[in-house]
């Protein structure tokens, strides 16, 4: 990314504009590996759904005895990472946008650079980001909550 950074910090809106068109495939939602990302994180999902499914264990479970499942704790966190890098990557790329074309112009397919913000919302994993909340609500004293053990 520091790559990208450098030139989206020299780069005149006027030199993008004459290079934006030949980046085809290589730009964007085009890109064959940004789409390879986004249609492999449902398949981890599922196969995560399922092998928790055959091991007859909740994500609940998991975290909160994550010692006795450390595998299953440690493959869940690396979803987390997956979703969180992404999610981090797709805010950067927001950021480069609107500091190359601006918030409110079209990408070369004419979609709104709005697509793109709406996908910054988006999370992969969300049941695994809301078990924080609920275990951090359910455990901190400050609120009234009791340790999980």
């Amino acid at each position: 990314m520091l790559q990208v950074d450098l030139i989206a910090r020299h780069i005149s809106i006027v030199e993008y504009g004459k290079i934006r068109t030949v980046l085809g495939q290589g730009s964007g939602m085009e890109s064959p590996g940004f789409n390879r990302l986004l249609e492999m994180a449902p398949r981890l999902g599922e196969a995560f759904t399922n092998l928790l499914q055959r091991q007859n264990i909740t994500i609940r479970e998991i975290y909160v005895d994550y010692e006795k499942n450390i595998e299953l704790h440690t493959l869940a966190e690396c979803l987390v990472d997956y979703d969180d890098l992404f999610h981090k990557w797709r805010a950067h790329h927001m950021a480069l946008v609107a500091r190359t074309i601006g918030t409110e112009a079209n990408s070369l397919k004419g979609l709104s650079t709005q697509v793109l913000q709406k996908g910054i919302k988006t999370r992969f994993f969300p049941e695994l980001l809301e078990l924080r909340s609920t275990l951090t609500n359910e455990s901190s004293v400050a609120y009234g909550g009791q340790p999980l053990s």
